[in-house]
């Protein structure tokens, strides 16, 4: 995703573009591979957002030993549908800090000071 951690206000939003339209598409200055965005206004079943679980699934799969020393032994036993689902929670979790930074800023710009 291109960020330095999963806080509310650094999960980037959705550029709300045609995925055809690849060169409005946040890139990855290192490799020049496109980035994963997911739309937070939408549930997980949309289909940009279930592409990106994919994404998440496979990279975890094939290069999951990369990111998890310990974990690599049992990234291979796990099941699909348990890894899916572990992915599923992660998205859900991201998707409530999302709306709560969300709802923390319009708190924050409709706030009135009284005279």
């Amino acid at each position: 995703m291109g960020i330095p951690d999963l806080e509310g206000c650094n999960i980037p939003e959705h550029p709300d573009i045609n995925h055809e339209n690849v060169e409005n598409w946040p890139m990855d200055p290192g490799t020049a591979n496109t980035l994963l965005r997911f739309n937070w206004d939408e549930e997980i079943t949309d289909i940009d957002n279930w592409m990106g679980v994919f994404c998440v699934y496979q990279e975890l799969r094939e290069n999951g030993h990369h990111y998890s020393v310990t974990g690599s032994d049992y990234l291979k036993d796990i099941l699909k549908d348990d890894l899916l689902c572990y992915i599923e929670l992660c998205w859900m979790e991201l998707k409530v800090k999302v709306e709560e930074y969300r709802a923390n800023i319009h708190r924050e710009q409709n706030v009135e000071f009284p005279e």
